[in-house]
């Protein structure tokens, strides 16, 4: 029944205007949803976290009105971002599920909030992976994804913001022999550097290579972890260098950062890494 009830109220919820969402009676409504969202019963949880994705996903103005252009962001975005920093911040080393839970939505819908509610999710995010919490680790690793591959616009995710948590990131990276969350940290940094050059490709090249030089480390190692390291390095230089490019060979700043760049992914064939040389070779392709 509670799982129908939030998905009726949902259904109501998504079909409201901007107008209506001036109303406190509207937002109350909403804010009546939002609880189940740590609810205990994993089903309703579920109906819970998918209601607040497609609300906020939702932006219509008046009936009448088609002059206008949608929002960039939901009327009740700002109250959504609210209330889930406040239940982290109770249930932190308390009710570490109920934080887990929460960091598992926002990873659905961080691409969907203002920038400056951005900004403190964010740093409650990393505030929380600085626990040390192995799982914290990975949802945490799971949220910054789902905000970067969104490709969020400069009003929710500036460039400046995205480079500052890229360089958070570092302090993050896991051992090297840690396959698993190897491959996540290398997730969220492909995505992290691809989304950054949509919006700043200069900024985007000065970080890359930080990043390979970190990356290329994994070809040491050998096995699962430097395959990702080479899908890593690959789709960034496709989708984050590849296009700008042409702009790089104009500029002699840009120029030294891309001699860094390659000479990372050449430093790849010193015998050290000679157990990885396929992948080093997929990358010099």
């Amino acid at each position: 029944m509670v799982r129908g009830l939030i998905g009726c109220l949902s259904i109501l919820l998504r079909a409201q205007t901007k107008e209506t969402w001036g109303y406190q009676s509207t937002v109350r409504v909403m804010e009546s949803i939002l609880p189940f969202v740590i609810d205990g019963r994993p089903k309703v949880r579920k109906a819970a976290h998918h209601s607040v994705c497609s609300i906020l996903a939702s932006n219509r103005n008046s009936d009448n009105d088609t002059s206008q252009p949608e929002a960039d962001f939901h009327p009740v975005a700002g109250k959504t971002s609210e209330f889930l920093i406040k239940t982290i911040e109770d249930n932190v080393g308390k009710n570490e599920k109920a934080v887990l839970h929460v960091l598992i939505l926002l990873k659905e819908i961080l691409h969907t909030l203002p920038k400056q509610h951005v900004k403190r999710t964010c740093d409650t995010i990393v505030g929380i992976m600085t626990m040390g919490n192995r799982l914290s680790l990975s949802c945490g690793f799971q949220a910054l994804y789902g905000l970067f591959s969104g490709r969020p616009s400069s009003k929710c995710l500036p460039a400046e913001l995205n480079a500052r948590l890229i360089t958070a990131m570092y302090n993050f990276q896991p051992a090297m022999d840690d396959s698993q969350p190897s491959t996540a940290w290398l997730a969220v940094m492909q995505e992290a550097h691809i989304n950054l050059s949509q919006q700043d490709s200069q900024l985007c090249l000065e970080n890359l290579p930080k990043l390979f030089s970190k990356a290329t480390r994994y070809w040491v190692h050998g096995g699962n972890v430097a395959s990702a390291s080479t899908t890593a390095m690959k789709a960034i230089l496709n989708e984050a260098f590849g296009p700008h490019i042409e702009d790089a060979d104009k500029n002699a700043s840009s120029l030294s950062h891309v001699k860094d760049l390659f000479q990372c992914i050449e430093n790849g064939l010193k015998f050290e890494f000679h157990e990885s040389w396929a992948q080093v070779i997929l990358n010099l392709n």
